[in-house]
């Protein structure tokens, strides 16, 4: 081994980490824009269903 590969050699590990975190962070980025989508469908529905009036306050107004 000469000395430039015994210089790469020690910065390999960093590099690696480096590289693998970002690639992690560019294939999950897409994931929470979905996340967060789902997430407020979901509270949207939650507040369509939750808007509607209870059946046992219909059937209460309609005997009284």
């Amino acid at each position: 081994m000469n000395i430039s590969s015994e210089m790469i050699h020690s910065l390999l590990p960093l590099f690696m980490v480096t590289v693998l975190s970002y690639g992690l962070e560019a294939l999950t980025k897409p994931l929470s824009g979905i996340v967060l989508t789902t997430r407020l469908l979901d509270k949207v529905g939650k507040g369509i269903r939750g808007a509607a009036p209870p059946i046992n306050s219909l059937i209460w107004s309609a005997t009284w």
